[in-house]
């Protein structure tokens, strides 16, 4: 791994005194070249961020910001696994899960569980490569924090084991996945419960980047900070979605036909408290809480 991040950073640097403007020319090989020398370096997460470099710069608009920034996290984990030793232990095992090495549910079932009450916030699904994903979120009431529980299947034909369903508080054994800001978790021994606990709410956008950066602090690589906005109010244009909230301060979120229709019972009337992520340039809304209920928004 240590080899692989010399040469990474002797890549990146090219990429810089080359200009990243000249990316614009290059094809799929190129990509799946240098990915796949990541991979015989032992840096299975690298692959796969410079594999996403070409659909990036093909398809997105401002692709040379979102390229400069995958650049600057990339050399952020290529220092740091060249000076791996001079890191404190935490921050070891984060560049080291960054670059590609895995921690299984085997060790982590073997680590100190805290048990507790949990709150299904929702969950989002998606395609990586040939693995379906699924996040699905929880306020933990000891901890009073957001966190997420990862699943993975291969292929589309397999199907995700049963979840706690969204809203429902359930009391369980909550294992930590290692890291600067820790937000996965491995959840067992759900139990069920006639409790009921509350999220802790931000007042604004605003408290919002100010966590954000509190978070970014802590670690650069950060993809998603969950979050719940009191008091929003959806505004519907043409084709565009606009949350305000209590300052009418705005941000517009990715319009989606169905999104649209949901939040159109919303819009004029009541503000709205919404759970979602952000991850320093989108909000994506998750679900709502209504009355103390948190209901899917799609």
């Amino acid at each position: 791994m240590t080899q692989g991040a010399n040469v990474l950073l002797h890549w990146l640097e090219d990429i810089i005194n080359q200009g990243i403007a000249q990316l614009k020319t290059t094809n799929s090989t190129y990509w799946d070249n240098i990915a796949t020398l990541m991979v015989d370096h032992k840096l299975g997460s690298i692959a796969r961020r410079i594999r996403r470099f070409g659909p990036i710069i093909q398809e997105q608009e401002e692709w040379f910001n979102a390229i400069l920034s995958e650049i600057g996290q990339l050399y952020l984990i290529a220092k740091g696994l060249t000076q791996l030793d001079k890191q404190p232990d935490i921050v070891q095992i984060e560049i080291l899960a960054q670059a590609g090495k895995s921690i299984t549910k085997k060790e982590i079932l073997l680590t100190p569980a805290v048990n507790q009450l949990m709150l299904s916030m929702g969950q989002t699904i998606g395609q990586e490569e040939q693995l379906s994903f699924r996040k699905t979120w929880y306020w933990l009431d000891k901890e009073q924090r957001f966190v997420m529980e990862l699943d993975f299947i291969v292929g589309r034909k397999n199907s995700f084991p049963p979840s706690v369903p969204i809203g429902l508080v359930r009391q369980a054994a909550i294992f930590q996945y290692p890291s600067t800001f820790p937000l996965r978790v491995l959840i067992d021994h759900i139990q069920p419960t006639q409790q009921e606990i509350q999220p802790i709410m931000l007042k604004d956008f605003q408290e919002m980047l100010q966590q954000f950066g509190i978070a970014l602090g802590q670690n650069p690589w950060l993809v998603e900070f969950p979050c719940i906005i009191q008091h929003i109010s959806p505004i519907l244009q043409r084709n565009k979605i606009i949350l305000e909230d209590q300052q009418n301060n705005t941000i517009e979120i990715v319009y989606k036909h169905a999104l649209s229709e949901y939040l159109s019972l919303f819009a004029g009337k009541e503000r709205i408290h919404i759970f979602g992520t952000w991850n320093g340039k989108v909000f994506s809304p998750i679900s709502l809480l209504t009355n103390g209920i948190v209901q899917s928004i799609l």
